[in-house]
């Protein structure tokens, strides 16, 4: 199964568990943050702790994807494979660091 990439709705999610705290922040006020239902942040999501780390599966899949097909030099295909995972940290630069400040 192909995974999407993580929604704003992800972002969204990330901010409130950094502002409120990951304890004090339920499933219901993360659903009403992200305006999705609680049923649908459970399909989607899993758990809080799924929501936080929602891209990594996304990124694995994706590197995964470029390193079999890659071929040549093993270092460039490191360079380029690095290059993915930064590219999409800086395409989502709030939520990549509102998660290393929850974190």
């Amino acid at each position: 199964m192909r995974r999407q990439r993580p929604s704003d709705a992800t972002t969204v999610a990330i901010a409130l568990l950094s502002t409120r705290g990951y304890e004090a922040t339920t499933v219901e006020e993360l659903a009403d943050a992200a305006q999705i239902s609680r049923s649908t942040f459970f399909r989607r999501f899993g758990s809080k702790e799924d929501v936080v780390f929602a891209d990594h599966d996304y990124l694995l899949e994706r590197l995964s994807a470029y390193l079999d097909a890659a071929s040549g030099d093993p270092l460039e295909a490191l360079r380029h494979g690095a290059r993915i995972v930064l590219d999409h940290h800086l395409s989502r630069r709030e939520a990549s660091l509102t998660r290393h400040e929850l974190l």
